[in-house]
Formats: structure tokens, sequence, C-alpha cells
């Protein structure tokens, strides 16, 4: 019992950081093809952040998105029903 307690004390500050604004997403635009989906996320993120593209193991991408003040965001690319998409994964994450 007691290191439950102690796994919630440390988790708390951790979810109590993330607010519902960061959380919530936009509707999801979906768009007819790949590179029309990628060019509204790069051109709707931000031109001056840093964007990385990583693919995993598995076969899906992965972008990585740096903010000039250090904060991070990762977003996923999607398919589905042959409409194209990037979706956020994460609340804005700062170090």
């Amino acid at each position: 019992m007691r290191i439950f307690s102690v796994l919630i004390l440390l988790l708390w500050p951790i979810v109590a950081g993330c607010s519902d604004e960061q959380t919530q997403t936009k509707d999801k635009e979906s768009f007819p093809t790949e590179e029309a989906a990628l060019t509204h996320f790069i051109e709707n993120e931000s031109p001056r952040d840093d964007i990385e593209r990583v693919q995993t193991s598995q076969g899906s991408e992965l972008f990585i998105v740096r903010s000039g003040n250090h904060q991070y965001s990762v977003y996923d690319r999607a398919n589905e029903n042959d409409e194209h998409s990037v979706e956020k994964l994460t609340a804005t994450l700062s170090p």
C-alpha cells in the first residue's frame, strides 16, 4: 500500500501539469494525398519551428516539432479510407 501511495504522489505532478487545453485536439483535416497533408501540416505548424521526420521500426512515421522555446510535440501521419492527415499525439512538452 505504501508503494502505491508513493507512486501516486510521484505521478500526480505529471498528470496535473497537462492542462485540458493542451490535450484537446482540433478536428483533424483530411486530404486526398499524403503530399497535401504534409504540406498543410508544415505550413500551419509554424515555418520557424524545427520539424524532424522519424520512421519507426514498425514502418509508421512520426514528426517531432521543437519550437523556439524548447517545447516539443509529437505528431503521427494517419491514413484512413484513402484520406491522409497528420494528428497530434502528445500535449506540448517542455524539459
